[in-house]
């Protein structure tokens, strides 16, 4: 197993305090995951992780509108799905049980952490190959 790559800062603080703590939530619900925890535990880390994600995406989404990043609307539209896959496997979670908490984690991983580490990684090598091009009060 390879180790993640290493979280890039933006360079603003509040953001990157936000999206250090959404790995490492992820971080503690894989290995919740492993020791085979109760639903409880489960369920109340993944209901963290998705409340901390939104806020997550709310912040990420002011600071790049007001710091003018040339891609936003790529970007927004990213978060969009990502949105709409945790959204759809919250709701698989409230109907179905274990099996849909596995694909709910899955998405977790796969789609939202891939992207805070892939993606913004990359807003954060912009910003540092470009300071002069992101202005932001965040």
């Amino acid at each position: 197993m390879t180790s993640p790559p290493a979280l890039v800062p933006f360079g603003f603080p509040k953001l990157d305090r936000a999206r250090a703590a959404l790995v490492r939530l992820a971080e503690q619900l894989g290995r919740v995951r492993q020791r085979a925890a109760d639903d409880e535990e489960v369920g109340e880390l993944i209901s963290r992780f998705v409340s901390e994600a939104y806020r997550y995406i709310t912040l990420e989404e002011t600071w790049l509108k007001e710091s003018g990043y040339p891609e936003l609307e790529a970007h927004l539209r990213e978060h969009q799905r990502i949105i709409e896959r945790l959204a759809d496997a919250s709701m698989d979670v409230m109907k179905r049980g274990p099996a849909a908490v596995e694909r709910l984690c899955q998405s977790i991983d796969e789609d939202f952490v891939e992207h805070i580490l892939g993606r913004d990684g990359g807003i954060a090598r912009f910003i540092a190959t470009h300071p002069d091009s992101i202005h932001s009060r965040v």
